[in-house]
């Protein structure tokens, strides 16, 4: 059973997308606004994530960012409720990372077949959710070595070093400061 998140300020709207996918054979994991959903997403790695655009504390938009710049967030496809007319925000949407968008408002039974086929387009083979989350999986982990690729470890040697001349200079600058001081009130003294 694939796992949806869905993120919507709006409870009616929020229980009534939850209903619906829970019907149409979906496991449901709810935020009501794009902080929560950046945390539901970390904690219950869902197969999909549905953003409403507009929600308080972080928007859609953003909570879409921060996910895809997550290598443990950035393969789960982002689906984006939009309201009709609003065209300008689809688009904003399709540039920050989802893979399609939805319009509200949205008959039931295109929901569950829109889902379904976003589902099998974001690499499930087999129309299995494992499937999905194994394609996922992979990106992920690409997602991890080209982020390791781009930050070199320093070897430990290198690290000490920098460690100790850091110290050292700490250590100048400390002495550095108590002989001024003592200057100081020598030449007030005289």
């Amino acid at each position: 059973m694939a796992k949806i998140l869905i993120a919507e300020d709006e409870p009616d709207i929020r229980e009534l997308l939850a209903f619906t996918l829970k019907y149409g054979g979906f496991d449901v994991v709810t935020a009501a606004n794009g902080l929560e959903a950046v945390e539901q997403a970390q904690k219950n790695k869902p197969d999909m994530i549905l953003l409403d655009v507009r929600m308080p504390r972080m928007t859609g938009y953003e909570a879409c960012k921060v996910l895809k710049e997550k290598p443990e967030t950035a393969g789960i496809p982002i689906v984006f409720l939009s309201a009709k007319g609003q065209e300008a925000e689809v688009e904003r949407g399709i540039e920050a990372g989802a893979v399609d968008y939805i319009l509200k408002p949205f008959a039931p039974d295109t929901l569950i077949s829109q889902i379904k086929k976003l589902l099998d387009k974001a690499g499930s083979k087999d129309g299995s959710p494992e499937s999905a989350r194994k394609a996922r999986a992979a990106k992920t982990e690409k997602a991890e070595k080209t982020e390791k690729a781009e930050k070199p470890e320093k070897p430990e040697k290198t690290a000490k070093i920098e460690t100790a001349a850091k110290t050292e200079t700490s250590a100048k600058t400390e002495t550095s400061e108590k002989a001024e001081t003592s200057e100081k009130k020598d030449n007030h003294q005289k």
